[in-house]
């Protein structure tokens, strides 16, 4: 019996799993050429879709309390530490990293999440500097 195939399998996001407008793109096995899965292709008119849906995620994040945002945070790390194999495998099959520089990445990646998650408190600080939303904050931009 095989698995049934991930939501996002040949999808997009853009609030939701989509079918994007563009064609798929296979995402496959460094090591060996397998086929993996695949990704939706986006067009320009996704993207804006994409853009209009995190601008909104990113206002409800920030409206919700300190507390709320770190515990998310917390959780995420929680269950990759607890786990740090279903990071790392994929990191090998899709990434093409070696063996313990994935497992190295999976543990960086849940010190961060709890980095993340000190600074929930300030969902727009940036240097000191005050960042509104949907504002880009790269000077060359």
């Amino acid at each position: 019996m095989t698995e049934p195939a991930p939501a996002w399998e040949a999808k997009i996001f853009t609030g939701a799993w989509t079918t994007g407008s563009g064609a798929d793109i296979a995402v496959t096995e460094k090591a060996t050429g397998t086929r993996l899965g695949a990704v939706g292709g986006a067009t320009v008119a996704d993207l804006d879709a994409s853009v209009a849906s995190a601008l909104a995620a990113q206002r409800e994040w920030a409206a919700k309390p300190y507390l709320a945002r770190a515990e998310v945070l917390h959780r995420a790390a929680q269950l990759l530490q607890e786990n740090p194999a279903r990071l790392s495998y994929w990191l090998v099959r899709e990434a093409g990293s070696g063996q313990a520089k994935a497992k190295v990445e999976a543990k960086l990646v849940g010190h961060e999440l709890r980095e993340a998650a000190a600074t929930a408190s300030q969902p727009y600080a940036l240097g000191g500097a005050r960042v509104g939303v949907g504002q880009c904050s790269h000077p060359e931009t």
